[in-house]
C-alpha cells in the first residue's frame, strides 16, 4: 500500500522559492507524508537538503530507487 502524501502541508508552501528569504527558503517542504492519522503530516524532503526525497509521488513499484530522489 501507498504512503499517503501530506497535500496539506505542501499546500501551505511558497510557489517558489526565488521571492524568500535564504532562511526561510531553506525549510520550504518538497515532498511529505502523513504517519499515523490525517494530523501527523511530516516532510521526507525540505528545499535546503542534498537530496530530494520524492518516492512518495511514485506509485508504481517498478520504478528504480534511484529515479525516486534528485541529488
Amino acid at each position: 500500500m501507498a504512503q499517503p502524501k501530506a497535500y496539506g502541508l505542501l499546500a501551505e508552501q511558497p510557489l517558489s522559492a526565488t521571492d524568500v528569504v535564504l532562511e526561510r527558503a531553506l525549510h520550504i517542504v518538497i515532498s511529505a507524508i502523513l504517519g499515523r492519522g490525517w494530523e501527523n503530516a511530516r516532510s521526507a524532503s525540505r528545499y535546503g537538503d542534498l537530496i530530494w526525497e520524492l518516492w512518495p509521488f511514485f506509485e508504481q513499484s517498478n520504478v528504480a530507487a534511484a529515479k525516486k530522489k534528485i541529488n
